[in-house]
């Protein structure tokens, strides 16, 4: 995932000449990206001087190498987070410093609950990683994805027999609180995304921005 949309033109490939083969395909294929998803900002413009600005990317998974590099994998989800008593998670902010979205990893154990009955008011795109979970009477394997819409309701998930390990994109942080006091682990995501906010502040705070 790449923090901004308005960073996902890709900076001319040493070697390109300007009105090359090679560059006029890369910019039609950035043309047709922006117009069929309405992208905005700096995506197909030649100037490789012009910058979309600053963007961030937040993970409680800690600081990136010196190559500015993280790895890892769900085998690393017993150092992550304890969101509820059967779910860890890893948590990302990216995008908008105001309004980007929030990932997070989630491992929750076999047959327990990964999320109790909740909605919310941004859209909540459910990725099933390994394992499965039960969401109102229909069983999501891995490759399935569910799309939540603001304000419709989800019943609980429940983890299969073997498990779950899910990716969870909430669109708006704004709204990643669930409208519900027994949700607590998106409540928890929600604190966890204002700390790694913080983070971002201080940050931008000590380069003078």
């Amino acid at each position: 995932m790449m923090a901004d949309r308005r960073g996902t033109r890709r900076r001319e490939i040493q070697g390109w000449v300007a009105g090359s083969a090679e560059a006029e395909a890369e910019f039609a294929l950035q043309r047709y990206f922006a117009e069929t998803f309405e992208f905005d900002g700096d995506l197909v413009d030649a100037d490789g001087t012009v910058s979309p600005g600053p963007s961030a990317l937040l993970t409680t998974a800690g600081p990136t190498s010196n190559s500015g590099k993280l790895n890892g994998s769900f085998a690393d989800a017993d150092s992550w987070t304890s969101v509820s008593d059967s779910t860890r998670a890893l948590v990302s902010v990216l995008g908008d410093a105001v309004q980007g979205p929030v990932i997070a990893l989630a491992e929750t154990s076999p047959h327990q609950v990964a999320a109790s009955a909740s909605y919310f008011d941004t859209e909540l795109m459910r990725f099933v990683i390994a394992g499965s979970c039960g969401i109102d009477g229909r069983i999501y394997e891995a490759g399935d994805i569910r799309m939540q819409l603001p304000s419709k309701a989800c019943g609980p998930v429940s983890a299969g027999p073997d498990g779950l390990q899910e990716l969870l994109v909430f669109g708006d942080r704004r709204f990643i609180g669930a409208r519900d006091a027994a949700a607590l682990w998106p409540a928890s995501v929600s604190t966890i995304a204002d700390d790694l906010m913080g983070e971002l502040r201080a940050r931008e705070l000590s380069h003078g921005r």
